[in-house]
């Protein structure tokens, strides 16, 4: 296509943090390098947790976030707790999230599409950890041992995710309360009077509102 001089255009997904982007490919998405650090500074400075774990792909598209989201937290002094990869097609990931349990993970940062999204709040509800509020989420970040003890019992990690969990939600499913994921100030094209867009603004509404957070050009976007 190059050779053709024919652009190809990048929806979602990081050629760019995978060192892929070539002449006339173009990333419509921001980076996951950036999104991964909104969302630590989200996780670390707003909800002040200390244990982030993260659930991607197996697949370029994970690695880079992985990757992503472990130097990001190294530049706060952080490092990634734990770490597990699912097939593209999730089906059950239970195990992968017992392991985050042992972790105390308390931010659980997906990477995925928005039916990896349902199927882990699915899953964390079947095992009684759906995510209550960021009280009850903190572990080692909790104001005491007693409320450290207690969460550890319960685990509700919040569940934080880059932007390809906003494409287009599976008909019938929303994003649970507190989900929070990165996103571009380039996607209120989607407030256009165009009827695919105007779909898409219904399907991420939930019944509520979305509510972005900070002033970067990469803010977070939180379902309620």
């Amino acid at each position: 296509m190059a050779e053709a001089g024919i652009p190809a255009l990048l929806c979602f997904g990081d050629l760019f943090g995978a060192g892929l982007l070539s002449q006339h490919v173009f990333q419509v998405s921001p980076s996951y390098v950036w999104e991964a650090q909104r969302i630590v500074d989200y996780a670390l400075r707003d909800r002040r947790y200390r244990k982030i774990g993260a659930l991607t792909t197996d697949s370029l598209s994970g690695e880079v976030a992985r990757r992503s989201l472990t130097e990001a937290l190294a530049g706060s002094g952080r490092r990634l707790v734990a770490s597990e990869t699912y097939p593209e097609s999730p089906q059950n990931l239970a195990v992968q999230l017992r392991r985050l349990r042992r972790q105390k993970v308390e931010a659980l940062v997906l990477e995925g599409p928005p039916t990896a999204m349902v199927a882990t709040i699915d899953a964390l509800r079947r095992q009684g950890s759906a995510y209550r509020s960021t009280a009850l989420a903190r572990i080692a970040s909790a104001p005491s041992g007693r409320k450290t003890r207690l969460n550890a019992r319960q685990w509700r990690p919040q569940v934080v995710g880059f932007d390809s969990l906003l494409t287009s939600f599976p008909t019938g499913s929303i994003p649970a309360p507190g989900t929070i994921a990165a996103d571009s100030y380039a996607r209120g094209a989607h407030y256009l009077p165009i009827p695919s867009l105007q779909s898409f603004r219904r399907r991420t509404r939930t019944g509520g509102r979305a509510h972005l957070w900070g002033g970067s050009a990469v803010p977070m976007r939180l379902f309620r």
